[in-house]
Parts: structure tokens; C-alpha cells; sequence
């Protein structure tokens, strides 16, 4: 067999007139199915790659795909080296040869992407792929160490593409096997020879494979691809799904891969990705960064990759723009300056369970993030001035010519669409978006308060219907305080919740299903008669809705807190007994009008309560404990919830504890994510490209102070020279912004402290004795006087 396989590759590469059919692909892949030996898996890889990559080759897309998951399921499977290399080598080669055979016409980089609603009609319209299609849609071939065949796929992968518009097979190609990569980093499943301890050691080998293949398909992909609309549609939908899960990941090489993929779609994709952005960068590299579980390792590597965002000014002010300024977005800015500011001060030294090395390492690396930032926002007003004198100048010459805003960096061409940056617009989101922020904060705290606060400055109405609007519809809102509000006695408070209730609706759902939903937008409060009204208005609702699953609304209502009891029971780990299934079953009976519900209905109940209890949005666990009035007749559940772990500095400095507990903080985390990130991906956005120098104004007055206050405890600490050289630069920088922009109160605080510095006098400090440094630092303040550099 190795023979033959020779024989046919070598007929391949030397007889340009035979061309490989799909039979003769399907045949060589087949041969490693039979017998797994280290030569056969080599002559495999060197037949697979000759025919995959000569130039008269035309495979359609199942040949390819095949012939590229059998080069991938061989370098899983195989323990030596040398095939390993080989099937790394050919994998990559063909993923470039394909890359490089795109060609996307204009009117196809222009198509508008579908919504996902629309390729379910297209899917529904299209119905299955007939049997009898012959030699396009040759029969699955046993699946690899991959864990699935993507032949069941493909038919519904070459839809959505092609539905855009007619795509070249070479086009097609490229794009499935970026898809197919998407999957197996993600979705990679071992070969069922493959158990226990085997198994586990090969899952990240396949992982590891994959992401860096991705790597290269990024950096490889031609500019008409990289804005071509099937492939972003796949970056979004799988891509990014990818980078969430095994963004988390506790194995260093997958961890720095996905970071790596992930500064890569930042620096080239953001304009197509700004919520997938947010999500992935807020939830997963910043809560990394901000968690006391994480490794040195894995904060010490989102450090090294901040560290080139924070020194590009176009990227940060981009940033500030999209999201700060965004209604619909979280801050990413501020959140990034709050959480370097901390790594900076050493606020976190003590929860890492590091080396004194590695924590005076994380804070210079901190303070060198941070003086990046204030540099690249003094670049950006240099550049600004600059493109400004070249726009004046252009229009003295002529008067005729358009008018040029001032500050535009960049010029994009004619594929890239972008919002005008209207500064003016901008600041007024801005300004609503931290009054938005200041109410949800009080309503946290105090629910009528914020609602008061909020009707008060007109962005909520008064009525009732708009306040359940409101509380289904924001994210940030404490569940506990809904639930507080939900159950209070006051009449207006009642009103909400009624509106509340029925803006849900539960047509069609089973009971089980409904009240998973309607708990999971609150948090049940500790009273039993807010608990009980509660309820109360759930199962008129559900009974409303569905009249034919029980006689009356007492059942769902009996039902409803016999569920929320059993969840206690099942999965409060201080209930040593638990409730069985036949004690459920019986004390349910004779709820539906004195009849009995059907018993199958209620083991079906059980069964999906043991396996997962009842949680809210976001994650959050229900952990109930029952408590019986004074008359031993009513009982309401006090509910609880786990959320965020406590942490002790033992657990901390344990590593594998912290471990562990890191593990359950992401799976936390990220049970929600998922879903977020797909339905985010169909909503528009709009992303806007900074040109104006005002922005720096405001993105320095909300974060000055956490850069002087981190520049300051830094300079007044160290005895490092190359510290107080940082921290010497960023006064620097910071002082230089101050004074452009007028800004009196920044710049005179900026000043005094870097004056503060200057006397051997006043300060016992081990840095302030030497002289050098005292000269710096007057040099560095007779520098910025009045703005202007004079060394």
C-alpha cells in the first residue's frame, strides 16, 4: 500500500496533465482508516498534499475538506515526531495554497451578510441534499480523531455561503476549511480508541494544532478577504465562539494562541467585530487580569498583549470611542486604566500566590502600560496637528476644494464603511451614558430611589409598563434589588410587577422551562409574602397562557414553590438528606383540582432539577432554605445566591486550589456568554473611527486620576531606575495633555505632585536621597513648563 501511495503521488507532481478526481482523494484517505503505521501516515500526508495542491487541481469541497481532516486526524493520532512535523507542514501548506488561489469579485465583497433569520428560510427553502447526488456528495467516511464528520455539514455550510452570491470552488475551499478549523478548536473530540489518561493528554494536541492554523490563516488571508463578508460572517459566529471558550483555558500554549488570534481580529477586524470585541474582551481578558485566581502566567501574557494596544493611539482612542461613548456598550477604556492603575499600585500583590519577582515584574509592566497610554494620547494630538497644517494648507491652495475635517488620520477605500465622528453627538451619548450608569448604580443600592432618579432626569417613564420594560431589558440591574422591588406592598411597586408578569410570555412552554425563565430574570426576595405574591401572579400568568396543561392556577402555583423547594434540597450542600423522586411525587399529589398529576411528568421534573438547579441570568445559582411561619402552615423559601467565590489568602497561595477555583470562576463566567455572543453577533453596529483631537480631552479627565495616583505611589516607592523613568515620562505626557487642552485643575495637580519630588528635604524615602534622581526630576518639571518641551 505505501508503494502505491508513492507511486500515485509521484504520477501527481510529475504528469501535469492528470488531473486528482474525489475518488482518488476518498481512496488515499481510506488507507489510513485501514492501517495507522508511521510510513503509510507519511506517504498519506505527501499523496494528500500533491493532489490537494498542484495547480490543475479542482476538488470540490468534500474531497478538500476530507483530505484536510485526514491530515489533521493523523497528526493527533500519531506519537512520532516525524509524521507530526510532516502533517503540521502539509496542513499548513495547503491552507496557504488555498488562501492564495482566492479571487472575490467587488460586487461580492459589497453583498450585504444575511441575518441568521434569513438563512433559516434559505435552509428551510433549500431541504435536504437528495442521496443521488452523486460524486459531489460522496457517503461520510468514518470520522478520525477529529470526533465528527463534517460531510453531514456541508451541504448547510455551502447554503449559507453561497446564498451571498455565486462563489468560485477554490473561494469555497478556503472558506469550509477556515470554518472546519473554527470547529476543531473548539469542538475537538479523541477517536474512541483514545480513553482516559490518552485521551486527555491529546485534547489540547488537537487544540493546539487547530489555533495555530488559524494564526496562520489570519495572517494570511488577502485584503479582498479579510473584508469579504462570508469569512467575517464565520469569524463571528465561529471564530469568536472559539476564543471565548479556550480564551479561559489553564494550558499556557492554547491560552497564548487565542490571545495572540484574538489581538490579531482587534488590530485588523474591529471595524466588523465591535460587540463580539466587547464581550470577549471584558468576560474573559480583563476579568482574567482583574481575578486573584489566575496565574502569573496567563496575567503576565494579557500584559505583554495590552502592551501593544496601549501604545497604538489609533486603537485606544478607538476604543474610548466605541465603547465609552456607546449607550449599548460597556467601558473598555476606563475599566482597562481602573484594572493596570491596580496592577500598577500592587493592590493585587497579595492575592496572586507569585514570587516577590513575578509581583514587582506584573507592577512594572503595569506602570509601563499605563505611561504607553498617556503617550499614545499625546501622539495622537501631535498627529492630529499635524494632518490638520496638511488639510490647511491643501485648502489655501484650493478654495474649491471639499472641505477637509480637521485631525482626519487615516484614509480608508472605498469597501469600508464607517460612522462620520461626530464629536457633538458623541459627547452627549457620553455625558447620558455615565447619568444611565450613576441611576443603575443608586437603583443597586436603592431601588425606588433609582427609579425616582431616573424618572426624575427623563429617562424612564412613570408608568408601569415601561419600568417592567426596563427591568427585563438591562443587564446590569442587581437581580436582588428587582426582586425587592417586585415583592414590596406598595401599590405602584405592585403595579410593576403585574406589568412585569405579563410582559412575559409563557404560550406554548412547558412548566418546568417557564418558571427557569420567569425565575431567571430576579432574584426571589427573603419574605414569604413577597415570595408569595410573587408566585402567585406566575401561575395566573402561566395558566393564562396555557389553560390546558393543569384544571386551575393553584396547581402551577402549588407546583411552582414545590420545585423551588425540591432545587433547595437537591443542591444545598448543607441538606444532608436529600428529597428522593418518590418522595416528590408524593407530596404532589391531589394538587390539580384532587387529582393527581401524571407521575411521568413529575419524575421529568426531578430528573432536570437534579441535573441542573434553577439559576438566574448571568449564572447565578438558586440556593433556597425553607423557613415555616409562627402557625406551622405557610412556608416561604429564603433565597441565596452563589455567584461570586469567596477567596482566603490559604486558598490563594495553594496552587492547585486556585486552580480549581479558577476553573469554576470561568465556567461561571461563561455559561451565559455563548448565547449572548451569538445573538450580539445579528444586532447592527455602527463603528466609528476616531479623527477628532477632542477625544483625548475627555478620555484623560475620567482617567487622570488614576494615572496620577498610580504615577505617584510608584515614584515614591521604587528604587529602580528604570521605574522612575516611566513614572518621569508619564508626568511628562500627562502634563503635556493638561496644558493643550486647558485644563486647569488636571495640570495643576500634575505639577504639584511632580514637585513634591524635587527636594532631598521633605521626603525619607530611600529614592528621594539620591541626587540623580532629584535632578530628573526638576529637569522633567522645567521640561513641561507651560507645556512645552525644552530638553
Amino acid at each position: 500500500m505505501v508503494e502505491a501511495l508513492d507511486c500515485l503521488q509521484k504520477i501527481f507532481a510529475w504528469n501535469s496533465s492528470l488531473i486528482p478526481t474525489e475518488d482518488v482523494v476518498y481512496t488515499i484517505c481510506d488507507c489510513w482508516l485501514e492501517e495507522r503505521t508511521e510510513p503509510l501516515s507519511l506517504q498519506v500526508v505527501k499523496a494528500l498534499l500533491t493532489a490537494v495542491t498542484c495547480a490543475q487541481s479542482q476538488l470540490t469541497s468534500g474531497s478538500v475538506l476530507r483530505a484536510f481532516q485526514t491530515c489533521f486526524d493523523i497528526f493527533v493520532a500519531s506519537k512520532s515526531a516525524s509524521v507530526q512535523t510532516a502533517a503540521k507542514a502539509t496542513l499548513t501548506q495547503i491552507l496557504s495554497s488555498l488562501l492564495d488561489k482566492v479571487k472575490i469579485e467587488d460586487k461580492l465583497v459589497e453583498s450585504k451578510i444575511p441575518t441568521s433569520s434569513e438563512l433559516k428560510d434559505l435552509n428551510a427553502d433549500a431541504g435536504e441534499i437528495p442521496e443521488e447526488a452523486g460524486a459531489s456528495s460522496p457517503s461520510p467516511a468514518p470520522s478520525g480523531s477529529s470526533g465528527f464528520s463534517i460531510l453531514a455539514c456541508l451541504s448547510q455550510w455551502e447554503q449559507e455561503l453561497q446564498c451571498r452570491g455565486p462563489v468560485d470552488q477554490t473561494t469555497l475551499n478556503a472558506l469550509l476549511v477556515f470554518r472546519l478549523l473554527c470547529l476543531l478548536s473548539f469542538n475537538h473530540v479523541q477517536d474512541a480508541q483514545w480513553t482516559g489518561s490518552e485521551a486527555k493528554m491529546q485534547q489540547p494536541h488537537g487544540k493546539i494544532l487547530s489555533l495555530e492554523l488559524l494564526l496562520v490563516a489570519l495572517g494570511h488571508c488577502t485584503p479582498a478577504l479579510s473584508i469579504f463578508p462570508p469569512f467575517v460572517d464565520s469569524i463571528k459566529k465561529h471564530l469568536c465562539i472559539s476564543l471565548l471558550r479556550n480564551g479561559t483555558s489553564q494550558n499556557t500554549f492554547i491560552f497564548k494562541l487565542s490571545l495572540s488570534i484574538f489581538m490579531l481580529l482587534l488590530g485588523n477586524f474591529r471595524r466588523f467585530l465591535k460587540p463580539q470585541i466587547e464581550i470577549i474582551f471584558k468576560n474573559v481578558f480583563l476579568l482574567i487580569l482583574e481575578s486573584p485566581t489566575s496565574s502569573f502566567r496567563h496575567k503576565w501574557l494579557i500584559l505583554q498583549a495590552l502592551a501593544s494596544i496601549c501604545g497604538d493611539p489609533q486603537m485606544i482612542v478607538d476604543l474610548h470611542v466605541n465603547y465609552d461613548c456607546d449607550l449599548s456598550m460597556d467601558n473598555i477604556f476606563i475599566r482597562l486604566v481602573g484594572d493596570l492603575g491596580k496592577l500598577a499600585q500592587g493592590r493585587q500583590s497579595s492575592e496572586l500566590g507569585a514570587t516577590p519577582r513575578e509581583e514587582k515584574d506584573l507592577k512594572f509592566t503595569g506602570l509601563a502600560c499605563l505611561k504607553a497610554i498617556l503617550g499614545s494620547m499625546s501622539e495622537w494630538i501631535r498627529l492630529c496637528e499635524e494632518k490638520y497644517s496638511e488639510s490647511t494648507a491643501v485648502t489655501s491652495v484650493s478654495e474649491t476644494a471639499p472641505a477637509v475635517t480637521p485631525c482626519t488620520l487615516k484614509k480608508h477605500d472605498d469597501h469600508e464603511h464607517f460612522t462620520v465622528d461626530d464629536l457633538e453627538s458623541m459627547e452627549t451619548r457620553r455625558k447620558t451614558k455615565e447619568l444611565i450608569e450613576r441611576c443603575i448604580r443608586e437603583f443597586n443600592s436603592s431601588p425606588k430611589e433609582g427609579l425616582r432618579l431616573m424618572q426624575n432626569k427623563g429617562l424612564l417613564g412613570e408608568d408601569a409598563c415601561s419600568v417592567a420594560r426596563f427591568l427585563l431589558g438591562e443587564d446590569r440591574l442587581d437581580k436582588a434589588m428587582i426582586g425587592e422591588l417586585l415583592g414590596d406592598h406598595e401599590d405602584y411597586c405592585r403595579e410593576i410587577m403585574l406589568a412585569f408578569v405579563d410582559s412575559l410570555d409563557f404560550s406554548g412552554m412547558d412548566f418546568l422551562p417557564a418558571l427557569r425563565h420567569f425565575l431567571g430574570n430576579f432574584r426571589l426576595p427573603g419574605e414569604a409574602q413577597k415570595i408569595d405574591r410573587l408566585m402567585e401572579k406566575f401561575a395566573a400568568r402561566y395558566y393564562e397562557n396555557n389553560r390546558d396543561v393543569f384544571a386551575h392556577a393553584d396547581t402551577a402555583y402549588v407546583l411552582a414553590f414545590s420545585v423551588i423547594i425540591l432545587a433547595t434540597d437537591l443542591h444545598n450542600k448543607n441538606v444532608k438528606r436529600k428529597m428522593t423522586k418518590d418522595e416528590f411525587v408524593r407530596n404532589n399529589r391531589g394538587i390539580n383540582d384532587q387529582k393527581d398529576l401524571p407521575r411521568d411528568f413529575l419524575e421529568n421534573i426531578y430528573d432536570s432539577i437534579a441535573a441542573e438547579g434553577i439559576r438566574t441570568k448571568g449564572g447565578r445559582f438558586l440556593d433556597t432554605r425553607i423557613t415555616y411561619s409562627a402557625s406551622g402552615t405557610a412556608f416561604a423559601p429564603v433565597v441565596a445566591y452563589r455567584h461570586f467565590i469567596i477567596f482566603t489568602v490559604l486558598e490563594l497561595t495553594n496552587e492547585k486550589t486556585r486552580n480549581l477555583l479558577y476553573r469554576k470562576q470561568m465556567e461561571r463566567a461563561l455559561e451565559a456568554l455563548s448565547d449572548t455572543l451569538l445573538e450580539r453577533s445579528q444586532a447592527p453596529s455602527e463603528f466609528i473611527t476616531a479623527t477628532r483631537v477632542e477625544h483625548v480631552k475627555v478620555m484623560f479627565s475620567a482617567t487622570w486620576a488614576v494615572f496620577l495616583a498610580s504615577i505617584s505611589i510608584a515614584l515614591s516607592t521604587t528604587t529602580h531606575k528604570n521605574t522612575w523613568k516611566l513614572c518621569l515620562g508619564s508626568f511628562k505626557s500627562a502634563i503635556h495633555i493638561g496644558c493643550f487642552f486647558g485644563m486647569e485643575l488636571e495640570r495643576g495637580a500634575c505639577v504639584s505632585s511632580l514637585a513634591k519630588f524635587t527636594t532631598l528635604l521633605s521626603s525619607d524615602t530611600p529614592l528621594m536621597e539620591e541626587k540623580q534622581v532629584v535632578i530628573t526630576t526638576v529637569k522633567a518639571l522645567l521640561c513641561t513648563s507651560h507645556g512645552v518641551l525644552l530638553f
